[in-house]
């Protein structure tokens, strides 16, 4: 559960998690606390979407995964 973590003496950590938008070669950052990639994953696709992946064409009302 905790292998990709590293020894410190914080009480808390970060865990990034990113996507990479091939179209537009950018990639997108979200630091959470959780180690569950996929509830991490599931609060990150959504938010992307809202706020970078439908900016381009407003007409868009759906993503493809």
């Amino acid at each position: 559960m905790f292998d990709d973590d590293w020894p410190t003496l914080a009480t808390g950590v970060a865990i990034p998690h990113g996507l990479y938008d091939i179209s537009d070669n950018v990639g997108y950052i979200q630091i959470s606390t959780t180690h569950h990639t996929s509830e991490l994953a599931c609060d990150l696709i959504p938010y992307w979407w809202n706020t970078y992946g439908k900016v381009p064409d407003h007409r868009a009302n759906s993503i493809l995964l």
